[in-house]
């Protein structure tokens, strides 16, 4: 940081301060030097300087009384929202003498931010108990829309929503002022747009969702580059680290092995069908299933089927590999917390019990997650079933069909 870029009566006042203490000062100077000459909310001014706090009480002290030789109309608000809502004395009387100085600069004073009070002189943004947030289901490409709302006046935005991929990272963004009315009005609207519903969440378990898929690829896209803008407030309003465990939102689990009948039907479910994997894939599987079951050797039932359950398993192994199966087993996890809140707490612990089953590791010899099982059989029992009815039509199918399993 160039020091010198300051004017001098700055200079002269940051020259007591230790040298790593005058840097950051003098960087967060100018940092909110050109956020007032881009006309920055005063809000977003203030969140960018509680994010770098906390400072030791006399370096704060020195950076209040530095920012009051800043002339701006919203300098005053900016010093209200960063460091009014602290009861500790010595930075109020830091606070009443800056706003002292910029009066005496010709800067107009709100009549507010001067009354005598032994707390805040101005009430405080809101806190974190005014935020919402909303979640739609996880699609089965990894994609969710995610909405903050943070009510408060003087900011840029009021609603952030995001479509956020936990494979490719923030897909789309943006971020828009509105009363609380007017959001509202939008919510429902997205609510009956969207499949699926519009989940009520945790707005700190809502950001974390936000800030792993904006560190997969943070410096490309149009969202990742909103997102930054608006990250300082967020982190304000919300948190900056140390965000809430999926885990922390569930109940515990009393039947961790449900029926593979139940983890199908889970599956058969409009929030879960689009999970299973594409024709493509599965296609060289149903080849070698097709195969086995057409096999010339004379195998007894019992062999005929090990041979089909080991096909199966071998095609769970190599679509679902470790890194696939941790992101599934995320997913699942956060689709439990999903179906809770909108009121399907049967489907949530089915969900919950085949997300912690798809994350354990399995020995050689141990049976397949009757999940994934489910997940890849699914789309193959569906052709056959409509293969059968095309027969019965007098269609010819088209592609090798496996009618039994």
């Amino acid at each position: 940081m160039n020091q010198a870029a300051l004017s001098r009566p700055l200079q002269r006042l940051l020259a007591g301060l230790p040298e790593a203490d005058r840097e950051a000062v003098a960087a967060l100077i100018t940092q909110v030097q050109h956020a007032l000459a881009d006309h920055t909310p005063p809000a977003e001014i203030a969140a960018h300087l509680s994010a770098r706090m906390p400072l030791p009480p006399a370096v704060t002290g020195v950076l209040i009384e530095a920012l009051a030789h800043l002339a701006h109309p919203d300098m005053p608000a900016v010093l209200q929202i960063a460091f009014g809502d602290s009861s500790d004395k010595a930075r109020q009387k830091a606070l009443k003498k800056a706003l002292h100085h910029l009066k005496t600069q010709g800067v107009a004073i709100a009549p507010e931010f001067t009354r005598p009070t032994g707390a805040a002189i101005v009430r405080p943004m809101a806190g974190t108990s005014a935020a919402k947030a909303y979640m739609s289901r996880i699609e089965g490409n990894g994609s969710r829309l995610l909405a903050i709302h943070l009510p408060g006046a003087g900011q840029s935005f009021n609603l952030l929503v995001a479509l956020a991929n936990d494979v490719e990272g923030l897909l789309d963004a943006y971020a828009v002022p509105m009363n609380n009315r007017e959001v509202k009005i939008y919510l429902e609207q997205v609510k009956a747009d969207i499949p699926g519903d519009l989940a009520v969440v945790d707005p700190a378990f809502a950001l974390g969702v936000l800030e792993e898929s904006f560190q997969i690829d943070p410096d490309q896209g149009e969202a990742a580059i909103l997102y930054r803008q608006v990250r300082p407030l967020l982190h304000s309003r919300l948190g900056s680290q140390d965000w809430p465990d999926i885990q922390s939102f569930l109940p515990p689990l009393l039947d961790a092995t449900p029926p593979q009948e139940e983890l199908t039907q889970l599956i058969l479910e409009d929030d879960f069908f689009n999970w299973t994997p594409s024709p493509t894939e599965i296609e060289p599987w149903v080849e070698k299933l097709a195969q086995a079951k057409d096999s010339p050797l004379h195998l007894t039932p019992e062999q005929q089927e090990a041979r089909m359950k080991d096909i199966i398993q071998s095609a769970c192994q190599a679509l679902y590999p470790p890194e696939e199966r941790r992101r599934l087993s995320r997913r699942l996890l956060h689709m439990t917390y999903y179906l809770d809140q909108t009121g399907r707490p049967h489907l949530a612990r089915l969900a919950q019990a085949a997300g912690m089953d798809v994350a354990r590791e399995r020995s050689p010899l141990e049976p397949e997650s009757p999940f994934l099982i489910s997940l890849f059989l699914l789309p193959i029992q569906l052709a056959a079933r409509m293969a059968a009815e095309k027969e019965s039509e007098g269609t010819q199918p088209q592609g090798r069909i496996i009618t039994e399993f």
